[in-house]
């Protein structure tokens, strides 16, 4: 029951970060709060900035975060 439960969960998970990052893709949202918070004052350049955000980096970054938290609590619940 507990490996079943952890699939499941797991599962949950992956869908979850994937629509995660699938509707930062199609925003700006997460764009917007990038700049306002600096992160690309982290590049030398703004096009290398730019570059970066070009390739959904932040999206990719947030959606792992997302997934890890949800595996996160799927392991609390079948090691209960």
């Amino acid at each position: 029951l507990s490996l079943l439960l952890f699939i499941v969960g797991w599962i949950a998970a992956k869908l979850i970060s994937w629509a995660v990052y699938k509707i930062l893709t199609k925003t700006e949202i997460d764009n917007w709060i990038a700049e306002r918070i600096g992160i690309d004052l982290l590049f030398e350049n703004k096009e290398a900035a730019k570059k970066a955000m070009e390739a959904h980096a932040l999206e990719r970054g947030i959606a792992a975060v997302v997934f890890w938290l949800l595996m996160a609590l799927v392991v609390v619940g079948v090691l209960e």
